[in-house]
C-alpha cells in the first residue's frame, strides 16, 4: 500500500470535503499549507484495523485534524475528527543529588538532561520515546512503561533520591475533548514500577460553527 496514495485521499477531503463535519471543522479552524498543499505531518497505521489515521496540524494550535482512511477493499476516506496532541514520557529530578548519580542508578538512556543552575532549581533527565505529538497517549504510555520495566529494580532505588513519575501534556481542541483512557494492564505497569502520573490538561481553539 502506497502511503502518498493513502495522503491524497486525506488531502482531497480537506480540499474538496465530502463530509459536513469537514466543513464545519474547517471554516473555523486553518490546516498548515505547504506550497498551498494541506501539510501531512505523520500518518499512523492500524494493521489490525485495516486503517490509517492522516494528521494535519492545525495553524497556531497544537492539535491536529485528522482524517481515517479505509485500506480495504479500496483506499477510502472513513471519517475524521480531531485529535490532541501530546507528549507522555518519563521524568526524574533530584535538587541534592549530581546528574550523572541519577542517570546512573536508573539504568535508562535519557533522552533530555539539564543540570541545576541560575534559573533550574533541579537536576533532572526525561526518557521520551516517541517525540512527536502525533497519535494516542495509550500508545504512548504503553512504550514508555514497556521501556522501563526491564529496569524496575534501579527504578526503584532511584526512587529514593528522587522525585520519579510519568509526565503526559494533553492539548485538546476545546469542543472535543476525548479524555484518556488507562487500561488495566496500563496500571498494573505503573504499579509495578512505582510512578505516579501527572496529566497536564490544556483546551484551545475557536467554536465549531453550525454544520
Amino acid at each position: 500500500m502506497k502511503e502518498q496514495e493513502i495522503q491524497d485521499v486525506a488531502i482531497a477531503e480537506i480540499l474538496n470535503p465530502t463530509f459536513a463535519l469537514t466543513r464545519q471543522f474547517l471554516t473555523e479552524n486553518k490546516v498548515v499549507l505547504k506550497e498551498h498543499v494541506p501539510l501531512v505531518e505523520d500518518v499512523i497505521f492500524r494493521e489490525e484495523e485495516k486503517t490509517a489515521e492522516v494528521y494535519f496540524p492545525i495553524a497556531g494550535e497544537r492539535y491536529y485534524f485528522v482524517v481515517y482512511v479505509d485500506l480495504e477493499p479500496h483506499v477510502s476516506v472513513r471519517m475524521m475528527g480531531t485529535s490532541p496532541g501530546n507528549r507522555v514520557y518519563f521524568l526524574a529530578t533530584s535538587e541534592k543529588h549530581s546528574l550523572d548519580e541519577l542517570i546512573a542508578l536508573a539504568g535508562v538512556e535519557p533522552t533530555r538532561i539539564w543540570e541545576k543552575g541560575k534559573n533550574v532549581r533541579h537536576n533532572g533527565f526525561e526518557v521520551q520515546p516517541s517525540m512527536k505529538e502525533t497519535g494516542n497517549v495509550e500508545d504512548k504510555l504503553r512504550t514508555v512503561i514497556k521501556l522501563l520495566l526491564p529496569h524496575k529494580a534501579t527504578l526503584h532505588a532511584l526512587s529514593t533520591i528522587a522525585d520519579m513519575g510519568i509526565q503526559i501534556a494533553y492539548w485538546g481542541y476545546r469542543e472535543q475533548m476525548w479524555g484518556i483512557h488507562f487500561e488495566a494492564e496500563t496500571l498494573q505497569g505503573l504499579a509495578a514500577l512505582n510512578l505516579s502520573v501527572n496529566v497536564d490538561i490544556y483546551a484551545g481553539g475557536p467554536d465549531l460553527g453550525e454544520c
